[in-house]
C-alpha cells in the first residue's frame, strides 16, 4: 500500500514541480518532498527515510539527502510552497482521476481498558 501511495504522490508532485537537475551534492525540491512523504506514508521519523535500506529495492538507486539537508531544505520557501500546492491538489482534486481519500489506522486498545465504547 505504501508503494502505491508514494507512486501517486510522486505523480501529483511531478505535475506541480518545475524540473531541476540535481548534482551529487544537490537535491531538488522534489527529492526533498519525496523523502519527506516516504516517512509520512510509512509512519516513521524523517531521519528513517534518509537511509537507503528503508526504501524499496527499485528506489534505492537514487541518492538520498542526509537528515540535516532534508531538515534544512524542508523549511525553505520553495519546498514549503511545493508542499502547500501538493496538499491543495490532493485535498481538493481539480480533475477526474484523483480520488478523495481518508487514510487512518485503528488505535490498539489494551486489555485493561474500562471504556465500554472503546471497541
Amino acid at each position: 500500500m505504501e508503494h502505491q501511495l508514494l507512486k501517486e504522490m510522486v505523480a501529483v508532485r511531478a505535475a506541480l514541480d518545475k524540473p531541476r537537475t540535481a548534482t551529487r551534492f544537490d537535491f531538488s525540491d522534489a527529492d526533498i518532498v519525496r523523502v519527506y512523504y516516504w516517512s509520512v506514508i510509512c509512519d516513521r521519523p524523517t531521519a528513517w527515510a534518509c537511509r537507503k535500506e528503508h526504501w524499496p529495492v527499485h528506489l534505492r538507486k537514487r541518492p538520498l539527502p542526509s537528515q540535516p539537508t532534508r531538515s534544512r531544505r524542508l523549511r525553505s520557501p520553495a519546498v514549503v510552497a511545493l508542499l502547500d500546492a501538493l496538499e491543495r491538489r490532493v485535498t481538493a482534486p481539480a480533475g477526474p482521476g484523483l480520488l478523495w481519500l481518508i487514510d487512518g489506522k485503528p488505535l490498539p486498545i489494551g486489555g485493561g481498558s474500562k471504556d465500554r465504547q472503546a471497541g
